[in-house]
């Protein structure tokens, strides 16, 4: 892709591209699907989530990325911690 390419931009745009969105999505539903079968608790899918927001912004700091990029990658793992802690709110 180039600097023209409007998937490019796109991508830009909303913080994750595609498949990464897919990928982040994905391991949600698997964390959910694994703590409603007792296979993980919530206590062990949080800090699964929380180290991969470290990460993340160790990894950001680094190579001198934007860290709290609207609609990217630690917005959505914060969303995926809030979503486990509300479900131990529910049980």
């Amino acid at each position: 892709m180039t600097d023209s390419d409007p998937k490019t931009h796109a991508s830009v745009t909303q913080g994750v591209e595609p498949h990464g969105r897919a990928a982040l999505l994905l391991v949600e539903s698997l964390l959910h699907s694994m703590i409603g079968r007792s296979i993980l608790d919530h206590h062990d899918a949080s800090e699964a989530v929380r180290c991969a927001i470290d990460v993340h912004l160790e990894h950001c700091l680094e190579n001198g990325l934007e860290v709290n990029e609207p609609g990217g990658t630690a917005m959505l793992l914060d969303q995926i911690l809030h979503t486990l802690q509300i479900d131990v709110g529910r049980s």
